[in-house]
């Protein structure tokens, strides 16, 4: 398996939408307060925004890495080839 490195910006965009999403968990368990309820509401909007634009990084990795795969098993099948000796 062909492994691709992930850009740095979307790794971060990762962690900034899974720190949101941990924001709204703690507000949203047990009590909650007007304004927290209305930052839970606005780290929600942002979070759903940051997915939005990962799932397209994402797409984007996955041609990536499908390209690679392909470009790996087709060397794969040269060296194959290649180590086959033709009798004489």
């Amino acid at each position: 398996m062909t492994r691709i490195s992930i850009p740095s910006p979307v790794s971060q965009l990762a962690y900034t939408t899974a720190g949101d999403v941990s924001r709204l968990t703690s507000t949203l368990n047990g009590t909650s307060t007007f304004l927290a309820l209305c930052s839970a509401e606005q780290a929600a909007v942002r979070a759903m925004d940051n997915l939005r634009t990962i799932r397209a990084h994402i797409r984007d990795l996955k041609r990536q890495a499908s390209i690679a795969e392909k470009a790996s098993a087709v060397r794969a099948n040269i060296m194959a080839r290649d180590s086959f000796e033709i009798p004489a």
